[in-house]
This record gives structure tokens, C-alpha cells and sequence, in this order.
């Protein structure tokens, strides 16, 4: 059984344990996290908690007016397929609703199928692609939020 709380602003306290989780996926350096978070605007984190201990986060920012970039998420492997990743998207996108955003979107790579599922699951469309600096490809989704 897991707990998702909504924490407003740099998540300064958590970097460690997004850290460990993150490092089970991809590369996770410190330096380009906080430059993309420190000085953002109408940052949220989703946490998800289980037994006192971080399984998942989903972090995002007011990206412009009325637009918030759902930028990175994931969920600790001893913890995936318990629902927490789509629990994490439902709580950030029902807070964005409340708060006045009318767009939520997301970059993913077109590789990653589990995350280009669940997003449109969720009601995401895609509404973009493009090469990134490393020839990686790109998947821009967008959801909206007020229809």
C-alpha cells in the first residue's frame, strides 16, 4: 500500500532518494537537475511513499501561462505494477486542473513503450517528434486539461 502527497517547490529534502530511484533507470546527475528545477516557477512533486520510504515521484513545472511540463518520473523496480506511476499522473494532473493549467505535456523517447502507453491511457496525444542532440528519438505528448 502506498501514500501520494503533492510537495510544492524545489524538492530539496528528496533529491537523495529521487536520486537512488532514477538511478535504476537512466543516469541521474545531480548538476542538471537542480539547473532545470532551481529556478522554475509552479514547481510540483508527487511522491508516492511506501512504509515511510520514497517509491516513485513524479516531478513537473509551470513550462508558461496555462502550460505544465510533466518532466520526470519514475517508480522504484520493487514497486512497479502497483498502480503508483498512473496514481502519481491522476495527482499531478487533478492538482494542474485545480491550479489552472489547461495543458499538461510531456517528452519522452519513442522507444519507451510502457511510458508512451500509459500516457495515452491517460488521454495524452502526440503532437510531436523530433532527433535529440544524441540522435535519440523524441515523443512530445500533450493532454488537455479542460475538455
Amino acid at each position: 500500500d502506498y501514500q501520494v502527497t503533492l510537495v510544492e517547490g524545489y524538492p530539496a529534502g528528496q533529491v537523495a532518494d529521487i536520486a537512488r530511484i532514477a538511478a535504476s533507470i537512466d543516469r541521474f546527475e545531480l548538476q542538471s537537475f537542480e539547473q532545470q528545477l532551481r529556478h522554475r516557477d509552479g514547481i510540483l512533486n508527487c511522491f508516492a511513499h511506501v512504509d515511510g520510504e520514497l517509491a516513485g515521484y513524479k516531478i513537473g513545472f509551470r513550462e508558461r501561462p496555462g502550460y505544465f511540463e510533466s518532466w520526470v518520473g519514475a517508480v522504484a523496480p520493487e514497486h512497479r505494477g502497483k498502480g503508483i506511476a498512473t496514481a502519481l499522473m491522476k495527482a499531478q494532473h487533478e492538482w494542474c486542473a485545480k491550479s489552472g493549467f489547461a495543458i499538461v505535456s510531456t517528452v519522452t523517447t519513442g522507444d519507451n513503450r510502457a511510458m508512451l502507453i500509459a500516457n495515452l491511457k491517460a488521454g495524452f496525444e502526440v503532437c510531436g517528434t523530433f532527433w535529440d542532440r544524441r540522435r535519440i528519438l523524441k515523443v512530445i505528448l500533450q493532454k488537455n486539461l479542460k475538455g
